[in-house]
């Protein structure tokens, strides 16, 4: 996958997780009670995890990450 490639789906999964983030909190029925309260929750997390993946794709660095090495210090 081509580095213009991954940002824009970077871009997009984040739009789309931002998007249903704002939706739970401003527009969902707030009544829900018992498993749907439970299943907003679960769509809370999810929209949290793919906002950190976009940002991953948006940002990817190959080889980067496990090395330990700070920012900016390549040889």
């Amino acid at each position: 996958m081509t580095n213009g490639l991954r940002r824009i789906a970077g871009i997009g999964v984040t739009a789309a997780a931002l998007a249903l983030e704002c939706w739970l909190t401003f527009g969902a029925p707030h009544g829900w009670a018992g498993t749907m309260a439970l299943l907003r929750g679960a769509l809370h997390l999810v929209g949290v995890v793919a906002i950190g993946g976009g940002a991953r794709l948006i940002f990817w660095e190959p080889g980067g990450g496990s090395t330990g090495e700070a920012v900016g210090e390549r040889t």
